[in-house]
């Protein structure tokens, strides 16, 4: 039974990629301060814009990440690096223009 209330605690929490990729809408709790990021956010494929989102606003771990999208931690690790890299860039390269 502690097994089974520790896997509802995070229920409601983890969101299937294909969920969190087509959404046209960003979250209701997502409040992006500056301008560039949603832009740079927008700018990123599905997936990625998916992974940092999931990550930094919806808070969830690299294990819930994993188990959302049937995935393990490792991979998702490096997905969410690479990214993140993508993200510097696109960023990055809106600040030159």
């Amino acid at each position: 039974s502690i097994q089974h209330a520790r896997s509802l605690k995070f229920r409601s929490r983890l969101v299937p990629l294909e969920e969190a990729a087509n959404s046209q809408q960003p979250p209701a709790n997502l409040i992006i301060a500056d301008p560039r990021i949603e832009r740079a956010l927008h700018s990123l494929q599905p997936s990625d814009r998916a992974l940092i989102t999931l990550f930094y606003w919806e808070e969830l771990n690299l294990q819930e990440i994993a188990a959302s999208m049937g995935s393990n931690t490792n991979a998702i690790k490096t997905r969410l690096f690479r990214a993140r890299e993508r993200f510097r860039q696109t960023y990055e390269a809106q600040e030159k223009e």
